[in-house]
């Protein structure tokens, strides 16, 4: 739901400094979206005639650009929500499809299901977006017993995908780590890293799997070509109790930074660290959980790397490089719309 408000922001500290609020309260002329005072854009215009009558009802979604730079077209994005909303048990009963003002198009799309968690739909933006704009052309479409083979191959919206039936050429591995089943296993002192080196702008997301959480445990980006545990580095770590956030450039002017430990009690979940030029975006299950802003632009292209410092084993279930941008365009979904 979208909160309009009329008392001042605060000012945020994070990483594209716009106006914050927490209060959901905002000037006129703004309205708080994702935590943020941004300006109002117009209504979206009347929707497309329906592209299918084999599905049964159809959200429309407005993705937001609040971004002063243009969201290009192949940019992924996400939408966070059950699928339960649409009236719909699987994701192979969903279809998601973009008009751009003359036709319909099918988009691949990939889901990321999380125990207990609001899931997540990521995709590519189909469209340029200018700045402090939004697209409205796209839509789920839900409730087709015989729909189509669900577009949901990852490398269709990441840039880099592992389901880790094998390692392959891209990666280097040092100590314990051995593949089982799908995933990669890393035992006590198990390194995992990437042997391609990625710019800014860009993230990796991953599925762990662990019944316990070895103190130690470490993912994301990191130096850029061999197996030392030092700066640079952004990445999440498993501290005492928790996963804690953490960036280290090794400069006078860029102290270790950590933020507080996060708590998780599931045997699988998702992280993630998106790496800009100028600060660290850290995701936990599909949502942002902490963003720290650098005192300059750091540049130097990073390793991925995984590791295991503890005294027990996890499994490395998923890995998936993505590009990003900040802040990332905000996607939202209207109500279900039953076929008229």
């Amino acid at each position: 739901m979208i909160a309009v408000c009329f008392t001042a922001c605060s000012w945020s500290s994070d990483l594209d400094a716009r106006f914050s609020c927490p209060d959901s309260r905002c000037p006129a002329g703004y309205t708080c979206l994702d935590g943020r005072c941004e300006p109002d854009l117009p209504e979206p215009g009347p929707a497309p005639a329906w592209w299918d009558p084999a599905w049964q009802n159809r959200s429309r979604l407005r993705i937001h650009n609040r971004s002063e730079q243009i969201a290009l077209a192949g940019l992924p994005v996400v939408l966070r929500f059950e699928l339960a909303e649409l009236e719909i048990v699987g994701v192979d009963e969903l279809e998601l499809a973009y008009h751009d003002g003359t036709q319909w198009t099918r988009l691949p799309a990939y889901w990321v299901y999380q125990e207990r968690f609001a899931d997540g739909l990521w995709f590519r933006l189909p469209a340029d977006i200018p700045p402090h704009s939004a697209d409205d052309g796209v839509f789920i479409y839900a409730g087709n017993p015989n729909a189509p083979p669900y577009l949901g191959d990852g490398i269709s919206v990441w840039e880099q995908h592992d389901y880790f039936d094998d390692l392959g050429p891209s990666w280097a591995t040092e100590g314990d780590v051995s593949l089982i089943g799908n995933s990669v296993r890393l035992g006590p002192g198990g390194v995992l890293r990437g042997l391609q080196v990625w710019p800014v702008d860009h993230a990796v997301d991953v599925a762990l799997v662990a019944p316990a959480w070895p103190q130690g445990l470490s993912i994301g980006f990191q130096r850029s070509a061999d197996f030392e545990d030092s700066a640079p580095l952004a990445r999440w770590t498993h501290q005492g109790v928790g996963f804690v956030p953490e960036i280290e450039i090794a400069t006078a002017q860029e102290p270790r930074w950590t933020a507080d430990a996060t708590i998780v009690a599931d045997d699988r979940v998702e992280l993630g660290v998106d790496r800009l030029a100028g600060g660290v975006r850290f995701w936990l299950r599909s949502e942002v959980a902490t963003e720290r802003a650098l005192a300059g632009d750091y540049l130097e292209p990073l390793q991925i790397r995984v590791a295991n410092a503890g005294t027990t084993a996890f499994d490395l279930a998923q890995l998936r490089v993505r590009r990003t941008m900040n802040p990332l365009p905000l996607v939202m979904r209207a109500e279900l719309e039953p076929q008229p």
